[in-house]
């Protein structure tokens, strides 16, 4: 598999798991979810706590939806590649902040790994997008 597929498979997978993990949970299962995360209470059911984690699962789609953009010509994307590294990088280092600040529990660093596997894939296959790459 030449390093311009892997990359592209790598996006698709990565589009798939945050809509999937993130986008839909978020949506239709944030009592579990976050349960499984060490949240419990009766915040989650708050109307508000409720609107926001809707809102961070749509964010979560526009990011898996511009993963598959990019998987469909990574060359002509490259800038919006970059773009995704940098969002991705700045969620890991909140993930881990807030759960070294205690403001999240330790699971969360789950998620944290979940984005620092496509960060560090996509920053690997990085050097070998070009326009000469065109597969």
């Amino acid at each position: 598999m030449t390093r311009i597929r892997l990359l592209k498979a790598t996006l698709w997978i990565s589009a798939l798991a945050e809509f999937v993990y993130f986008s839909l949970s978020h949506w239709f299962f944030h009592r579990p979810f976050f349960n499984t995360l060490g949240i419990h209470g009766p915040d989650l059911e708050s109307p508000f706590v409720i609107s926001q984690l809707q809102l961070i699962g749509v964010l979560v789609m526009g990011y898996a939806v511009m993963n598959l953009v990019i998987a469909s010509d990574p060359p002509r994307y490259r800038p919006l590649l970059k773009v995704i590294l940098a969002i991705g990088a700045l969620c890991i280092a909140i993930f881990i902040v807030s759960v070294q600040t205690g403001t999240l529990p330790v699971m969360f660093l789950v998620n944290a790994a979940l984005v620092l596997v496509q960060v560090a894939l996509v920053a690997i296959l990085l050097p070998a997008v070009t326009r000469q790459d065109v597969a």
